[in-house]
């Protein structure tokens, strides 16, 4: 077939909690950073997220295993 066919929720939600094991498999293995750190690195349901300072904004592309998603917003 020439397109994508569309996911079923049922896919779709496997497709995330695979990511989500993942992100926690990332995390379990970062080494402890120090005390200046305001933002510890998280899962928040859809995105995995790095560690974030004070004073700097942190930001994640949106994330591509999200089907009929816009990604480029």
């Amino acid at each position: 077939m020439g397109f994508d066919a569309p996911l079923s929720a049922q896919e779709q939600m496997l497709i995330l909690y695979e990511v989500k094991m993942q992100c926690y498999q990332n995390l379990s293995n970062m080494e402890p950073t120090t005390t200046d750190e305001v933002c510890p690195p998280d899962w928040d349901g859809l995105i995995c997220w790095p560690h974030g300072s004070l004073g700097q904004v942190t930001k994640v592309p949106c994330p591509s295993y999200i089907y009929d998603f816009n990604h480029k917003g």
